[in-house]
């Protein structure tokens, strides 16, 4: 395993931990040797399998671990349908490069993959453009070891806090990419606030967090990160994130100022693992919002503007409930979406 390890450095340094792997009493002979002769009943050759069914495999595995650990899984896994609406929405296409600030498993650079190889053509065009950075130690290293079983031959994911220490630069100031896209952690506690008062990447530019939740450090930061002209982004946030007040509040009106936020896409209760809040999905210069049961999806031109589906039952309906909803350009957004609700 070591040797494994060792023949490929830039991929796959480090994916077995410091387990200990020659203590018997944990991994007896036995059970090594049952493990070996189980798998070699299997022909896992090419031409008796499909090419990425180790990936599959391992993919599997993660999504039962997932099912199985619940609360624990929402720090790692998001939920596919989740993955594949956000980079549906993105588009990434043959050659660009796609980044992940908080990579987990690694599930949305490889949905990326999926995405360029069933409609764009050649997904190897996207090999050494594959970022991610992920602070948890082990989930790194799944995240190395799924994208290394699936055959992306060339990627970059690091281990490390993204927000106070992010990895990827171009020069002095953080290197940009064609799409990014993220399910951080939600509300994040000590997210280094003390680090952002003085951020030598100006990722504060359009205001503070508060030291009790990371949400706009995270949307800030992948805000700076996407290239100036092609640069697109989808981030999922807890339903607070819309309407806390205070810095957040002010924050959300710098970001409208700015014509940074292009969508609101609401997303249906309980599908996150372990958290029965809302979770919204930000896609370009996007952001969303779900209140009690009701689903919505609202794609502006440039503006935010929140209606109940209930109030839009004759726009088109899309997948799994969700309903788009052609809007007037509106100023405001906390303001504008309180009275959808008072009146609703």
């Amino acid at each position: 395993m070591r040797g494994i390890e060792k023949a490929n450095p830039e991929t796959l340094y480090g994916i077995f931990g410091d387990a200990q792997w020659t203590n018997k009493e944990r991994l007896s002979d036995s059970l090594l040797r049952d493990l070996i002769e189980h798998f070699s009943r299997i022909d896992l050759g090419n031409q008796a399998a499909q090419a990425d069914v180790l990936g599959q495999s391992y993919e599997y595995l993660i999504k039962k671990f997932a099912d199985a650990t619940n609360k624990k899984a929402g720090e790692f896994y998001t939920p596919r349908s989740v993955v594949r609406l956000m980079v549906n929405i993105l588009d990434p296409r043959e050659g660009e490069s796609i980044y992940d600030p908080a990579c987990g498993t690694g599930g949305m650079l490889l949905e990326a993959i999926h995405h360029v190889k069933e409609n764009h053509g050649d997904d190897r065009t996207l090999w050494g453009k594959l970022f991610g950075q992920e602070k948890n130690l082990t989930t790194s290293a799944i995240a190395r070891m799924n994208l290394f079983l699936h055959g992306a031959a060339d990627f970059q994911i690091v281990r490390g806090d993204t927000l106070r220490n992010p990895a990827f630069f171009l020069g002095d100031n953080l290197a940009t990419f064609d799409c990014v896209i993220a399910n951080p952690p939600f509300s994040l506690e000590k997210w280094g606030e003390e680090v952002w008062a003085s951020d030598p990447y100006g990722r504060n530019f359009a205001g503070m967090p508060p030291a009790k939740s990371g949400d706009y450090a995270w949307v800030q930061h992948m805000i700076k990160s996407m290239a100036p002209k092609t640069g697109r982004m989808a981030v999922v946030l807890p339903h607070g994130a819309l309407f806390r007040m205070g810095a957040e509040g002010k924050i959300r009106t710098k970001l409208l100022g700015m014509d940074a936020l292009e969508a609101v896409i609401g997303l249906g209760p309980n599908l996150f693992y372990g958290n029965r809040k809302a979770a919204v999905g930000n896609h370009g210069r996007a952001c969303g919002c779900q209140r009690g049961n009701e689903r919505l999806l609202t794609i502006c031109n440039r503006s935010i503007t929140v209606i109940p589906c209930s109030q839009s039952r004759h726009c088109p309906n899309l997948s799994n409930g969700w309903t788009l909803c052609p809007t007037r350009r509106c100023a405001g957004w906390s303001r504008r979406a309180s009275s959808v609700w008072n009146a609703a």
